[in-house]
């Protein structure tokens, strides 16, 4: 048996794509290790909450947690069923639903490998995937000690996202943190016309309408929306409505591939120079003033002189004055 997994462009190696794929092909190779399929026969492929579990807790690894998401979660007026949350479809997801999925996927994966039977307990989960499918009645059995209760798995599942979002909060970033950040997330190419390699690419924000349209792009505009959703969360304040805005145009074009998006990203990009050269501007004041600061206190006024004694004045009023003052009236 062999897994393969195509890359048809260099830009998923900055994304978390190219991870879950990663995963998703480790996880067939474990499901049919010791029952290769029959050739031409249905397979089943790990879990969604699976992979995008892994995808997000390597994610938290690096960047942190995004703010907020748990207690959304918790305030919610209908707290999550894990029986309707294990059917979802992140594939079909906006950006937000994304985003709350893989926490609720984190907060799962983390349930169970604290439960008795651990990473043992999701090795046996995978083995029976070989002839079952995914449900909540094959993740049960393969850990005895939810006593194949659903309810029981909900209640640790809920207690772990309310684990999470007590959790002490994590640093914003500095505004260079934050463009490092959005200028990882755009850095993309694409041809200008597939069709006509010599008119060149378009790079950046710019080369979003046309990965819309090529093969999967309405999944890889959901996955750049959900990454500017995470970024949003620890952004520094100045930037985030430029971050905000380029969410906005990848949820539109995850949705409407074909959509005339090119004024607004224009103008995003023209209210991010803007702000980039006003912090520049403010960092450059900034520097100067610190710089300009004496590292010692001066001592021109150290040496500090009485003022001189005004003249004894000798009229008449003032020697009587003096003189009344001498006797002590």
């Amino acid at each position: 048996m062999k897994v393969q997994t195509d890359i048809y462009d260099v830009s998923i190696f900055r994304g978390l794509a190219l991870d879950r794929e990663i995963y998703r092909a480790l996880g067939l190779a474990w499901i049919y290790k010791n029952h290769p399929p029959k050739t031409g026969g249905a397979f089943h492929s790990p879990p969604a909450w699976l992979l995008e579990g892994l995808v997000e807790e390597k994610r938290v690894r690096e960047n942190g947690p995004p703010q907020g998401v748990y207690a959304t979660l918790l305030r919610s007026d209908h707290p999550p069923k894990i029986e309707d949350f294990l059917k979802a479809k992140p594939e079909l997801m906006e950006a937000t639903s994304l985003t709350l999925y893989r926490t609720q996927a984190l907060a799962l994966l983390k349930t169970l490998q604290q439960l008795p039977e651990g990473q043992k307990g999701l090795e046996a989960f995978l083995d029976s995937l070989a002839e079952n499918d995914a449900d909540l009645k094959t993740l049960l059995a393969a850990y005895p000690s939810l006593e194949t209760s659903p309810s029981h798995l909900g209640k640790l599942w809920t207690l772990s996202l309310a684990r999470n979002s007590a959790s002490k909060g994590i640093e914003p970033y500095s505004i260079g943190e934050t463009v490092r950040a959005l200028n990882e997330l755009l850095d993309v190419s694409s041809l200008v016309d597939p069709k006509k390699p010599g008119l060149g690419k378009e790079t950046g924000a710019a080369a979003f309408p046309s990965l819309a349209k090529s093969e999967g792009g309405s999944y890889l505009m959901r996955q750049k929306s959900a990454e500017f959703l995470s970024l949003e969360f620890r952004a520094h304040p100045l930037l985030k409505p430029a971050i905000a805005e380029y969410r906005n145009i990848t949820t539109e074009l995850a949705s409407h591939p074909k959509k005339n998006v090119g004024k607004q990203i224009g103008e995003t990009g023209k209210i991010l120079a803007l702000l980039l050269q006003r912090t520049g501007k403010t960092g450059d004041y900034l520097n100067w003033f610190e710089a300009t600061q004496l590292d010692t206190p001066s001592e021109n006024f150290l040496e500090v002189t009485s003022p001189p004694e005004s003249r004894r004045r000798t009229d008449p009023i003032s020697l009587h004055l003096d003189a009344i003052e001498n006797r002590g009236w």
